[in-house]
């Protein structure tokens, strides 16, 4: 259904729902690996597509979402992602018309690495927030030398306040999206243009409509040319629908006069300075529809044709084409996503690397895995002192019966036998054999007498620090001395509120509850990639030890 603006005669339009025309395959969920994601903010919603090539030539919309901005936006397009199963996706953004201004300037003789450092202080006066947050993008215009005149290098440069970029890609990151780029409107219809006929293979003019201005585009090869804003659009022409007197028909010629008007002046300056042969306009969908608004045109401008841009060609939408509302609403992320899946064309990319958002090493995920790494690591040591002590257990085992069989060979040997020599040589390595056992017996006393091991081989000091743990606390040495009744920690920690539940958690460990701490230091450095603090816990006698 066609949503009109609204007129002494016709209903308003209702406000805009979150609608969803197409989540994919009925029954299937799963990710969709192929795919591009496009992520557009309009005043009043967000939009996220995702496009997939199909073998057909067709660009299957496999997600198309609109989430009004009342409420939970992101949670909304989320439960989106979780029923599609999809998640740490890759995609691209566009910024609407209102976002960011395009200006047409005459390109420097630098490198193109420093055209967008130049380009900003040539525009610093034409914007309306400091230059220092600005975000610039510079587009070189495509040129078709001629003999009869020299062309200058022109670019477009495109320019936005970071604050709407780094929204995108705030919104992009809650939805597990990792932003390659930040496209701009007109480049984005300029992606859509290059996949139709005529824009990919020869020249087009496009023609879009808006809110408050109306973009015309004028592209060659799969570039934009050209590139005008009228400020002429849908709110003006919608006045004169309001207060019309000599019927509908009339008063939307009205409306349209001062447009016709300047697309005239317009398409005889691409016709003469871009040497482009225009015969024909393509009309993309409008967010506030027209009725009429087509053939009004084309009864406006004589010699043109003006027909509606076909998306069905290259776009394939399984419930059908949406609403011409729907359908602008999410054509600039229609359009991202195919400028990335199809790489056509110079690209625009707002994104600089500053704003790209930093990993931050200190967030849950990061200590989650470094908790569970230590957690394995100390799990192998534990493994790894239990099999030698089950090891040394064995081989006890193996003396304690080697000394039965000598001691009886001896006693033999001496019962029997005159031979002292052999006597003596025999009562040798028995006193050997002894010897051997005596140092397993004084081993296997220590493990199970001694606080500092048991006969599993693990420390019962070991053991308690491996189950009384604080998230947030690590430690990254410990000490012991005097048989364990001197004791001394060093560690790390996300805060100083965590250490005193670390010598609490200390005291109702068994083997440390009798453990009197005298020393505590606790400082704070802040690094380029570390924000954490230092601390050392230690007994008096310890503390006073040198190391």
């Amino acid at each position: 259904m066609v949503h009109n603006p609204p007129t002494g005669q016709e209903p308003a339009q209702p406000p805009i729902q979150r609608r969803s025309w197409w989540s994919g395959s009925k029954g299937k969920a799963g990710r969709h690996k192929g795919g591009v994601f496009g992520l557009a903010q309009w005043p009043d919603c967000w939009v996220l597509v995702q496009i997939e090539a199909q073998a057909t030539g067709q660009l299957a919309v496999n997600i198309c979402e609109i989430a009004p901005l009342e409420g939970d936006s992101a949670g909304r397009l989320q439960s989106v992602l979780r029923q599609k199963r999809i998640t740490r996706c890759t995609g691209v953004a566009t910024l609407t018309p209102s976002q960011y201004r395009t200006f047409l300037e005459e390109s420097a003789n630098a490198p193109a690495a420093e055209l967008g450092s130049i380009m900003r202080w040539r525009v610093r006066d034409r914007i309306d927030f400091p230059v220092e947050n600005a975000v610039v993008a510079v587009q070189p215009v495509p040129t078709r030398k001629r003999d009869d005149a020299a062309e200058k290098n022109m670019v477009n440069v495109f320019v936005a306040n970071q604050e709407e970029v780094l929204r995108l890609s705030a919104m992009a990151t809650r939805l597990q999206i990792h932003l390659l780029a930040v496209d701009a409107h007109e480049s984005a219809l300029r992606h859509i243009a290059a996949l139709m006929g005529e824009g990919a293979a020869g020249e087009m003019v496009l023609l879009h409509v808006g809110p408050q201005d109306t973009q015309v585009m004028a592209i060659r090869d799969g570039e934009a040319v050209f590139s005008r804003r009228i400020k002429v659009g849908t709110e003006r022409i919608g006045d004169h629908l309001r207060g019309e007197t000599g019927g509908r028909d009339k008063a939307l010629a009205l409306g349209l006069e001062p447009l016709a008007v300047e697309l005239q002046r317009t398409l005889e300056y691409i016709r003469t300075r871009m040497h482009m042969t225009v015969n024909k306009i393509s009309l993309a969908p409008s967010e506030n529809p027209i009725s009429g608004l087509t053939a009004a045109l084309d009864a406006l401008l004589p010699g043109l044709t003006v027909t509606p841009l076909e998306l069905a060609k290259v776009f394939h939408f399984p419930d059908g084409v949406p609403a011409e509302k729907n359908l602008a609403l999410a054509l600039p992320a229609l359009g991202a996503a195919v400028g990335q899946l199809r790489k056509n064309g110079s690209p625009v990319n707002l994104l600089e690397e500053r704003l790209r958002p930093k990993r931050d090493l200190l967030s849950g995920r990061p200590i989650m895995l470094f908790g569970l790494l230590s957690f394995i690591i100390l799990g192998g040591v534990v493994g790894l002192l239990r099999w030698q002590a089950g090891k040394i257990r064995v081989e006890y085992a193996n003396v304690f019966s080697q000394e039965a069989t000598l001691k009886a060979e001896v006693m033999q040997l001496a019962n029997n036998s005159a031979d002292q020599a052999l006597r003596v040589r025999l009562e040798n390595e028995l006193q050997q054999v002894a010897e051997k056992i005596s140092l397993h017996q004084r081993l296997l006393l220590f493990l199970n007498g001694n606080k500092l091991g048991q006969q599993e081989g693990f420390s019962g000091y070991l053991e308690d620090l491996s189950r009384y743990t604080i998230p947030g606390i690590w430690l990254t040495q410990i000490s012991f001395r005097d048989g364990g009744r001197d004791v001394g920690f060093s560690g790390k920690g996300t805060s100083s509120a965590l250490v005193p539940a670390f010598v609490e958690s200390m005291g109702r460990a068994k083997n440390f509850q009798n453990t009197k701490f005298d020393v505590l230091h606790i400082t704070q450095e802040k690094k380029e990639l570390e924000d954490w603090i230092h601390f050392s816990l230690r007994t008096k006698r310890m503390a006073e030890m040198k190391p």
